[in-house]
């Protein structure tokens, strides 16, 4: 539809590129909070721009960190449906930090030659 369309380009437009989360990804992302905020489906790109807009600090910086640790996307998308709204993005800048933290963890725990490339 027409308003799927709309939200691709404008998450192509709007939202830098990012090297290990793809479009795709920014754009469910970028849908989800708007419609969790909006607390129900979007309907105009009016809507899209004022959610956007409001937002746009916040999202850029959700996915610069979800860049960082691509590992955290999957339960990041359940947050940002489930969480407080209020707490949002200390909830997923915490999980990206645990998710980070768990990564390392598993590469401390590996003889040194597994992971050197």
């Amino acid at each position: 539809d027409m308003l799927e369309d709309y939200i691709a380009d404008f998450t192509a437009m709007h939202l830098d590129w990012t090297e290990r989360i793809d479009r795709n990804i920014q754009l469910r992302i970028l849908k989800k909070t708007l419609t969790r905020l909006r607390q129900k489906p979007l309907t105009s790109t009016l809507e899209v721009h004022q959610l956007f807009w409001r937002l746009e600090k916040e999202l850029a910086f959700s996915l610069s960190l979800l860049n960082a640790v691509p590992q955290a996307v999957p339960e990041a998308e359940r947050l940002i449906e489930e969480a407080d709204l209020n707490s949002l993005y200390y909830d997923l800048l915490l999980l990206v930090h645990h998710t980070l933290a768990r990564e390392l963890m598993e590469l401390d725990s590996m003889p040194l030659g597994c992971w050197k490339k």
